[in-house]
């Protein structure tokens, strides 16, 4: 039997996407230039100059950002204002601040290339990973697209609050699946930005999470952010999502918005309701991604749903952006190719 689809009230929907995930496969959108197209003598000389700096010692490395990074703030604050846009889209409040990241992101890139030709034979796949996990990321969990998931998350919990205060039958269930009696309710919301099993590994890009008197804490909308290509994926990621809690040690490490610290959590604490897990994918959606136009105040949001083989085979939302890749392609130019 198919699984149901679950209730979730959502709010500011624009349209409801008919194209499934599996669309999402395949390769980058024709459009895209690679890396080598764009600037083949800028290219080769900015990959070699990155290999040095990954490969230096501390004091020769200081020296090499310095020259790599030096027209960085001009560049970047160039593109921005071409997007009509501001460093508070992916989390920072200054110019400074962004800069700052994004340097340290970059000259912390693991390569484990042994030789520069290597090197430079990794850097359009590097490319996608670093705008993903850097830009891309950083704009989901900061920029307009954020309130819509806060919005969510609120949704979610209600449902599971109302079930709380009139159903005296409800029972949430744990990671183990066993039934939980929770008959406190649960309270505010704090979005989590990091979450890490106790040896460290990563399991979730983003969530809210919410506590309640009785020591239970819930995620009400697990939340995966991910490019087109990685969204072809995230059905298994998610299958895997409550088995990595059980499995992942006896704490979950999570950092919330605006701290540096990481907090310890109880994952046998952690209960679900059992009628929706709510898991979310953010991904761009293809038609727009593969489109040149500036990031809009309010973007359209096309829904869907997905199904997962493991776990039940259980559904997950996906909520499909409508943004271009422009801005984040010219702002890795800027930070990699030096120009604008």
């Amino acid at each position: 039997m198919a699984p149901q689809v679950p209730e979730l009230t959502l709010t500011k929907v624009k349209g409801v996407a008919v194209a499934s995930l599996e669309a999402a496969k395949g390769e980058l959108p024709e459009a895209s230039d690679t890396l080598e197209a764009l600037k083949p003598k800028s290219v080769d000389a900015r990959a070699k100059a990155l290999f040095r700096i990954l490969i230096a010692g501390t004091g020769e490395k200081d020296a090499l950002v310095a020259v790599f990074f030096k027209s960085l703030r001009e560049n970047i604050e160039a593109v921005l204002k071409q997007a009509a846009t501001s460093p508070k889209a992916f989390g920072f409040e200054t110019i400074e601040a962004f800069c700052d990241e994004l340097k340290k992101k970059m000259v912390n890139i693991r390569a484990r290339a042994k030789t520069l030709s290597e090197f430079k034979n990794g850097m359009e796949g590097r490319k996608w990973w670093f705008i993903g996990k850097t830009l891309w990321e950083g704009y989901v969990k900061n920029g307009p697209f954020r309130t819509f998931l806060n919005e969510t998350a609120q949704d979610a919990l209600k449902v599971v609050n109302e079930q709380i205060r009139t159903d005296s039958s409800y029972r949430m269930v744990d990671a183990w699946g066993k039934p939980v009696n929770v008959t406190q309710e649960f309270r505010r919301l704090r979005a989590a930005v990091e979450f890490r099993t106790a040896d460290g590994r990563e399991f979730l890009d983003f969530g809210h999470i919410a506590e309640n008197k009785q020591g239970y804490w819930v995620i009400p909308t697990p939340t995966e952010i991910k490019q087109l290509m990685a969204a072809g994926e995230v059905a298994e990621q998610f299958g895997e999502f409550v088995p990595r809690v059980r499995e992942g040690g006896n704490k979950i490490l999570v950092r919330y918005e605006g701290t540096d610290a990481m907090v310890e959590l109880d994952p046998r604490k952690l209960v679900f309701d059992p009628n929706a897990r709510n898991q979310i994918v953010a991904m761009p959606s293809r038609a727009a991604w593969g489109s040149v136009k500036k990031p809009t105040a309010s973007p359209d949001i096309d829904i869907n749903v997905g199904t997962t083989t493991k776990g039940g085979g259980f559904v997950f939302w996906k909520f499909e952006v409508s943004v271009s890749r422009t801005l984040f392609e010219k702002l890795y130019e800027a930070i990699f190719i030096g120009i604008r």
